[in-house]
């Protein structure tokens, strides 16, 4: 039942469709919008995190950098190289030079917690820390370690691990902390002969300065791995010096990008930057889950819903008020359509608005009162002809008999030898048969051919010969159904109004049928033709059809033979009329045999 009344009422239906016209651009707009926000702000996350860590990658490369060039100070210092060279002796002074490069190395930067120097010529290890520098031989210290071999001059990272004393003896020992060390070789240039390695550990400090500002430690991760994929700094300690848990870092393959990452509880982005120098090759990596990158969007989203929402609750409400108001009135036509239906056709339509519905119900009144009037006048007019008919009959002559005293005459001129009387005679009889038959309103083109054939013999005799005749149809044409005496009044329109009895006479008629199935019809006389204003009155009156008629003859076979034609076939029929150049008049008739035309219809319609 309720998808009974939506369909059966116009206001459900109009409240539906807005409904629907709403609630539909409203909830695509909350999609879209969303979506495109969601991408765009992964857009400019990528963008502006990648500026950011590369920020905080310049930062840290010009760090170790200040580092790694302060470890070249071995080179620099000449005594300190000679030591390297010659060895340790143990003397003041060569203690004192060792304790000033030391010095000068862990003052680079404050973060530098000891600095190891170990002389490969004399197996001799000093260590300066907490402001001391302590020394043990190797033999002392209980290890056989060999010199650590690196690759070319360059300084090596090693991530972070805990602090240890490399096998150096001093009291008071310091708490185990992490670390994560520079080692610089040091070599006999341009031998490949090493001579020591320094080794400078750093505390992690400068590291979470530069690293929390690169992210939220709330909801974002960061890590720091070297090439071998070691954790070098992420925001939890215990994950230093270790292998990530999960597999993402395989896909760190670029030397920068982002790539999205779901594995265990983490679900998001993750974008990073590789730093490579001669010293290191260490890779940032910031991890935004999409709770937190998608957090904006969803409040934007959240919002625009509640807007839209309250929205809506107002177009429905508003929708509601103007259906039941726009319906009220044809509602109120509908009853008062009721009431007409059941006989009550005196009542009153009240409406008093001045839109398309009030302009209805007042043309629908103004209808009703004519329809009164028409209904009062043809009952008027069934009295009278009942009474003409009775008057008729009174004076009927009977067809028949006419046509019978035709015949009659005819034989009694045929007996005579008056054979062209016969001729005549003849032509009149079928002429009258033709118009007697009135069951038949349907006639095909060859029958109205042939009536028009003895009317215009009757005008040759009546006009002394001088009328030339030519009938030229198409064989497809001749059995096309038209309605009956159609070509006769186009026919007689040239010898009521346009034949010239001083001159001989000269008529065409043709028919033919196009390829796009139309039924053309032209009848051409020499006749007197019409001048420009006429034709334009003419034209005029065929334009408004019956409407037209004002009880002047001018036109009204024309305007007849065009409203039968529309009435019983097609209403896109076409007469026209023209004045060709060489005198007379052209009226031609164009009738469609498509869907709704004349093919549709058979001969013995009545």
């Amino acid at each position: 039942m309720p998808m009974i009344r939506i369909k059966g009422s116009i206001r459900n239906k109009l409240i539906l469709f807005m409904l629907i016209a709403t609630i539909i651009p409203i909830a695509a707009s909350i999609l879209i919008t969303y979506s495109y926000n969601k991408e765009t702000v992964r857009k400019n996350t990528i963008h502006e995190n990648r500026n950011l860590i590369f920020q905080g990658k310049t930062n840290l490369i010009h760090y170790l950098s200040i580092i790694d060039q302060a470890t070249l100070s071995a080179y620099s210092d000449y005594r300190v190289f000679n030591i390297l060279q010659s060895g340790y002796q143990g003397n003041i002074d060569q203690r004192s030079d060792l304790l000033r490069a030391v010095q000068l190395v862990s003052r680079s930067v404050s973060e530098i917690a000891q600095v190891h120097l170990d002389l490969y010529e004399s197996g001799e290890h000093f260590l300066y820390v907490n402001g001391r520098l302590v020394s043990s031989p190797r033999e002392r210290a209980g290890t056989t370690a060999e010199p650590r071999s690196f690759a070319g001059y360059q300084s090596y990272m090693e991530a972070t691990h805990p602090a240890h004393d490399y096998g150096v003896s001093y009291f008071p020992k310091n708490e185990p902390y992490p670390v994560f060390t520079l080692h610089r070789p040091i070599y006999n240039v341009p031998a490949v002969q090493q001579l020591g390695l320094m080794s400078v550990d750093l505390r992690p400090d400068f590291l979470e300065r530069i690293c929390t500002q690169l992210y939220n430690p709330q909801y974002e991760n960061l890590y720091i791995l070297d090439e071998n994929g070691t954790i070098v700094y992420s925001k939890l300690p215990s994950e230093w010096g270790s292998k990530p848990a999960s597999s993402w870092h395989t896909q760190l393959t670029a030397d920068e990008g982002s790539f999205e990452w779901k594995e265990g509880d983490f679900s998001g982005m993750s974008i990073y930057q590789k730093m490579e120098t001669p010293f290191m090759e260490w890779t940032v990596v910031k991890q935004i889950p999409y709770s937190h990158l998608y957090e904006d969007a969803r409040d934007l989203t959240r919002i625009n819903a509640g807007v839209y929402t309250l929205f809506l609750i107002i177009v429905i409400i508003a929708t509601v008020m103007i259906s039941i108001r726009f319906t009220a009135p044809i509602q109120s036509l509908i009853s008062a359509i009721n009431k007409i239906q059941a006989g009550q056709l005196h009542v009153e339509i009240d409406s008093r608005s001045t839109d398309e519905i009030g302009i209805l119900a007042r043309r629908f009144r103004i209808m009703m009162q004519s329809l009164n009037e028409l209904i009062l006048r043809e009952y008027a007019l069934k009295l009278a002809n009942r009474i003409n008919e009775l008057k008729a009959l009174q004076a009927q002559i009977n067809p028949h008999f006419l046509n019978n005293a035709l015949q009659s005459i005819g034989t009694l001129a045929l007996q005579h030898g008056e054979n062209r009387i016969y001729a005549l005679i003849a032509s009149l009889g079928r002429m009258m048969r033709y118009q007697m038959n009135t069951d038949k309103t349907i006639v095909s083109l060859q029958q109205e051919i042939d009536y028009v054939k003895g009317y215009l013999e009757l005008q040759q005799q009546r006009f002394d010969e001088k009328l030339q005749v030519e009938i030229r149809a198409q064989p497809g044409t001749l059995a096309i159904p038209v309605p009956k005496m159609i070509l006769q009044p186009l026919v007689e329109n040239y010898f009521k109004h346009g034949y010239d009895s001083t001159a001989g006479g000269r008529i065409l008629i043709a028919a033919s049928l196009s390829p796009d199935e139309e039924l053309r019809i032209e009848v051409t006389d020499n006749g007197k033709g019409m001048s420009a204003g006429e034709l334009a009155a003419l034209r005029e009156k065929l334009r408004q059809g019956p409407a037209a008629e004002n009880g002047e003859d001018s036109g009204i076979g024309l305007l007849n033979v065009i409203a039968r034609i529309r009435l019983y076939y097609n209403p896109q029929a076409v007469l026209t009329v023209e004045s060709p150049e060489e005198g007379g008049l052209r009226v031609e008739l164009y009738i469609p045999l498509q869907e709704g035309g004349l093919h549709h219809e058979g001969i013995d319609r009545g």
